[in-house]
């Protein structure tokens, strides 16, 4: 019987643990999400900086009056704090200006994290099955052209044709690649990552133009499925731009279009292009010039 007893209270006492972490988890995860400071934290409860250090290290756990005031301050729902999901996610490369602070990278990625807890959590009530497969695991890229090989594979591969690419988001999500729009800063443009070691992610800013949106969505998806064997950035972003540019407008389509040779090219043809392949006018003005149709 003794026994029984001190098998229920270790039992009682490692979910109470457990629930104490994980408060203090959620509190410095929606601190940094709302991009706060522990001295204004501190300042807008009415308590030390050092008591608010101590909440989200877990050695004190706020009580409910507190715990309001956060969700408030925060601006999130008192039941955040005690959630149980979670999700990690890989280190992820931002493509950003340099004026993208690591503090909006911090509250950025911590935003990510919550939308994939979410993602995830409605996943799994709904029993949806995982299969990610990446059909490039085995093209090593090395230079530009062979990112624009590994495109042209991957229309192949997934099916696409040689059409114009109208929804990626729902081709991405069929393909088992999880998108995430963020209402983020203008100086964001999108990421690639994946959650838990196993889902692909890609998060993009849904405050810019469906052009934009488009192009960021591919290139992220070069980021994931192309097996990039450079360590220079610079040349790693050029890759996946070829990558996205053959995708959304493929060289053999602008020779059907235009012919392989132009002196000039009206407005007209430009919008119509712009209409079919939803690519911005100047993205379709370097792929002439590059293709060397003009």
């Amino acid at each position: 019987m003794v026994d029984k007893f001190v098998n229920i209270y270790n039992f009682v006492n490692q979910k109470y643990c457990i629930m104490e972490n994980n408060i203090a988890i959620r509190i410095k995860s929606a601190r940094i999400m709302s991009g706060l400071t522990l001295e204004t934290v501190a300042s807008e409860l009415g308590i030390s900086k050092q008591a608010v250090n101590r909440y989200e290290k877990g050695e004190v756990v706020p009580d409910s009056a507190k715990l309001i005031s956060m969700a408030k301050l925060f601006s999130v729902n008192i039941d955040f704090f005690f959630r149980n999901f979670s999700v990690q996610i890989e280190v992820v490369n931002f493509r950003k200006k340099t004026a993208f602070s690591n503090k909006k990278q911090q509250a950025l990625k911590e935003e990510i994290k919550l939308r994939l807890e979410n993602y995830l959590f409605l996943e799994g009530l709904l029993g949806i099955d995982y299969a990610f497969e990446n059909v490039l695991a085995q093209r090593p890229v090395q230079h530009t052209s062979d990112a624009v090989k590994a495109a042209g594979l991957l229309r192949e591969k997934w099916n696409i044709g040689s059409d114009p690419l109208h929804n990626i988001i729902q081709l991405l999500e069929d393909k088992e690649i999880k998108v995430i729009e963020l209402d983020a800063d203008n100086k964001f443009d999108g990421l690639a990552t994946f959650a838990d070691g196993k889902y692909p992610v890609i998060v993009i800013n849904a405050n810019f133009s469906v052009e934009r949106k488009r192009f960021t969505l591919l290139h992220e998806l070069g980021h994931i499925l192309m097996p990039i064997q450079s360590i220079q950035n610079s040349e790693i972003e050029k890759f996946c731009n070829s990558f996205a540019s053959e995708l959304l407008l493929p060289i053999d389509m602008l020779l059907e279009e235009f012919g392989k040779k132009r002196k000039s090219i009206n407005v007209q043809e430009l919008a119509s292009i712009q209409s079919k392949y939803g690519v911005s006018i100047p993205a379709i003005l370097y792929r002439l010039g590059e293709s060397g149709i003009i």
